[in-house]
Parts: C-alpha cells; structure tokens; sequence
C-alpha cells in the first residue's frame, strides 16, 4: 500500500510540474502552498519565494480592491472561474484566467493562463468596434443588417431614425423584412435577392408620403455580407435620404417647365398680337380715319360708328382672352389643398343651372374609385367648368346632352373621364388643332376656342396631360391625368 502511495504521489507530482497551465494550491487566506513550475515562469519568481508569498501580492490592486477574492464560497465549495489583472515580478500586467475550486478541508486549487494575448485581441476588437459604431452613428446613411432570411441583426442609429419614422417601428423589436415591406416591395425583393446572393447589388429609389403631404426620397443599395470564410452571412442595406436633392432637381424642373411656359406663352401672344389684335385694330384706324375726312353722309357715319364700336368690342374681347391667360400665372402660385370632386361638380351644376335646364341636360359623376384631389382648386374648377358647358354648348340640336364623369388612380395619377353624347370632333381633320386658340369646329355654334385651350394649358401647369377620343356625331372623351400635389 505504501508503494502504491508514493507511485500515486510521484505521478501526481509528475503531472503538477510538467502542466503547461500555472497551476497554485493556497490555504484560504491566500498563502502559496504549492506551486508548479509554469507559475513561476509566468510571474517570475523562484519557488521559494513564492512559497513565502500571498496570492494577494500577485493581483493587482485595484482589481483586488474592486473584486476581492471569495473565499468564503469557495469554502462552500463554490467553484470560481474569473480574469484577473495579475503583475509578474518586473512589474509587468499580465491577464490571467484562473479556474479556482476546494481541493479539501485547507487547501483550494487555482489553474491559471496567461490570456494577454487574448484579452488585448479582445480590446483591439472592442475599441475597433466602438471606432465602427462611432462612424456608423455619426453617418447620415442608415444601414441595416439582415441574416440570410432577411431578419434583422443590427443596425446604426439613422436605421433607427428611418424605421421609426417611415414605419413607425419599436426598437429593438425583432423583425423580418417581409413584414413591414408593402406588397409590391416584397413583389421586388423576391425578383432581385437572388442577384444579391450571387454577389451582385441593386438599388433603387423609394419615396413615402408624410402626413403634411410631403414625399420624403430614398436611395437604397443592397448588397450581399459574407463572413471570413467566405460563406455568406447576410444582407446589408444602406439607405440615404435624397429628398433635398430630389427637391432640388424638381425645381429645376420647374424653373425649366415655367421657362417652357413662359416661351409658350410669348408665341401665344404673339399669335394673338399678328392674328386677332391687328384686325380690330385697323378697322378701329380705318373708321377713324374715314370720320376724320368729313365728307361722310350721315349713313356713312352711322356704319362706320357702327364699324367701330364691333372692332372695339372685338378688341376688348381679345384683351379680356390676354387677362385671362396672364391670371393662369398668378394662380399657380395660389396653394395646394383638397378638392372634392363631388362638392365641385355641384357647385359648377348650380352655378349653371338655367344652361342645364335650358338644354334639358343630365350631368352624371361617379367618383367612388377617386374622391379628392391635392391641387389648385381654381384651376379644377376651370377644367370642370369649361369641359361640362363645352358638352352642353356643342351637344346635338335633337338630342339632350348627356355628360357623365369618372375619376380613378392609376399609376399615382388621378384619372378624370369627361364623355358626352355630342357633336364630335373629326380627329383626321383636327386632331393637331384641338387644343389650340381660337380654333373652332363647329361653326354654327357660338364660341371663341378658349376653352379647350384653357383645359390644356392648366392641366399641363398642374404636371399632368389632357387627351381626347372623339367621333363625329358620336361624342367624345375628355381624359385628364394630373398628379396628387406635394
């Protein structure tokens, strides 16, 4: 039995010196019993001297003064696994990992290592990504990360700005991209995902109408994360907000769109200035010039006052087509609000109600698909008005004008259909001359040709297009597309 013992002892003792760990046995009030050869490498010292050391003395202060050693456990048999700033005998920190436990009545165990290495890897890392964190949080650029099945993982503080704000998200909430997205979104993620998996990104542009009405612009770029070894680890959105410079580019559009017009405008008088103003204005001359003569019989005079009171009057109802366009400028600055089509048309019914009784008239309008619109009432009203006694004033002389209207979206557009069962207008004769000034097809019934000019010259100022379908003595079909105001 003694040699069994003291064969155990030798291995044991054997296994104690050659353990690449840093192995201790102290009592437990921190005094060294036993220590192994790879303790004292680690920290220094000779055996001896630790031998007449405290395991206190090891462990620096503040650490020790922050986390004392708990004995009082570790007497209860509570095993103790902790990292420790520990300082070698030239003064050196080193961090060491100890696994502490009883190993009888009077003596407790410690395994240590030495994980400097490791713990300054660790903080590398850790300030490394506090470095990230910072520049990720201080970007005006949202990123999000997805794991392959498009659950978010994490995201920086513009993420959290964007998700609060265009989907009204809680934090920290796990989500999955699909549940938020509209279907539509979802229609495109599942089209383009299979290119970002194959390492090629897309983008695009998104835009969210706020409740003030304002679009707010995105650009987002997706693209495929792998991890270190090459294997793919999810997927990164960045999303930028472009409102301003798609502001920008829209008023640049509009000043480009206004020069347009203003151009337009200028050929339009001009047109009116060599077409309809010289006329009554050299009959007005030519009258007065023949007044002047005064060889006239008292029936010449009589026509030519005659003579000069149309001209004149032709001439103030050409200044009166010129106020009329130059208001169209005034009024696109007037502001946007909603315009319900079904209180306008009742308005415009009212307002002409002995022409609509006059012709026996039925107007008719279904506005279920499209109630309202955001616009410049004024100039709705205008389309409305001129579109509707149009109808009535070129309906068929034995046949009552039917007018119905229909509203519909389409495309972020608002539709309007105005159809009647009138005239007509021959689309191979005039098809080029419908909209244009003072042009008429019908002859036999009274009109200027500023109508139709007016609804095209308005609906374009709103950003949208007018187009018409028509058929001699069949009818027509007015269509208006003009976008929501913003």
């Amino acid at each position: 039995m003694n040699l069994d013992s003291s064969a155990e002892e030798g291995r044991y003792k054997s296994l104690f010196e050659q353990a690449t760990d840093a192995i201790m046995i102290t009592d437990f009030t921190g005094n060294f019993l036993d220590v192994n050869s790879s303790l004292c490498k680690l920290f220094g010292y000779t055996k001896e001297q630790l031998l007449k050391m405290s395991v206190h003395e090891l462990i620096d202060s503040s650490d020790l003064d922050a986390r004392p050693i708990p004995f009082d456990r570790l007497m209860n048999g509570e095993q103790q696994f902790s990292e420790r700033r520990m300082i070698t005998k030239d003064g050196r920190i080193i961090h060491v990992e100890a696994n502490v436990k009883k190993l009888n009545n009077e003596e407790i165990l410690a395994i240590a290592r030495d994980v400097s290495n490791l713990y300054h890897s660790r903080n590398q890392l850790r300030l490394s990504e506090a470095h990230l964190n910072t520049i990720l949080d201080n970007t005006n650029i949202a990123f999000i990360l997805l794991d392959k099945n498009l659950k978010v993982i994490t995201y920086n503080k513009e993420a959290k700005k964007f998700g609060q704000q265009e989907y009204h998200l809680e934090e920290n909430k796990e989500i999955n991209l699909f549940e938020v997205i509209t279907p539509a979104g979802r229609e495109y993620w599942e089209k383009m995902l299979p290119q970002a998996f194959n390492g090629e990104p897309f983008e695009y542009e998104i835009d969210y109408v706020q409740p003030d009405g304002r679009v707010h612009w995105y650009y987002v770029r997706v693209c495929r994360i792998d991890n270190n070894q090459g294997e793919i680890y999810g997927i990164m959105i960045a999303i930028q907000n472009i409102t301003e410079q798609k502001e920008m580019n829209m008023q640049q559009e509009q000043i480009t769109d206004d020069l347009s017009h203003r151009n337009h405008d200028l050929e339009q008088f001009a047109y009116i200035v060599s077409h309809n103003l010289r006329a009554p204005v050299a009959n007005i001359i030519g009258a007065t010039n023949l007044l002047q003569v005064g060889e006239n019989t008292e029936e010449d005079t009589s026509d030519l006052l005659l003579g000069l009171s149309e001209a004149a009057a032709k001439l103030d109802t050409v200044i009166q087509d010129l106020n009329t366009i130059l208001q169209l400028n005034k009024e696109l600055k007037s502001e946007f609000e909603f315009v319900d089509f079904r209180v306008l048309l009742d308005d415009i019914t009212e307002s002409i109600h002995s022409l609509v009784m006059e012709n026996n008239a039925s107007i008719s309008g279904n506005f279920e698909m499209a109630k309202e619109l955001r616009s410049i009432k004024s100039y709705i009203y205008s389309i409305f008005y001129n579109l509707i006694s149009n109808s009535i004033k070129y309906s068929k002389p034995d046949l009552a004008p039917v007018i119905q209207i229909q509203s519909y979206q389409k495309n972020g557009q608002v539709i309007l259909e105005f159809r009647d069962n009138g005239l007509g207008i021959d689309l191979n004769r005039h098809g080029n001359e419908v909209f244009g000034l003072y042009k008429r097809f019908h002859i036999e019934k009274d009109g200027k040709g500023v109508g139709l000019f007016m609804v095209k010259t308005q609906v374009e100022r709103l950003g949208g297009k007018v187009s018409v379908e028509s058929i001699p003595n069949q009818g027509s079909v007015f269509r208006i597309e003009i976008p929501q105001g913003n």
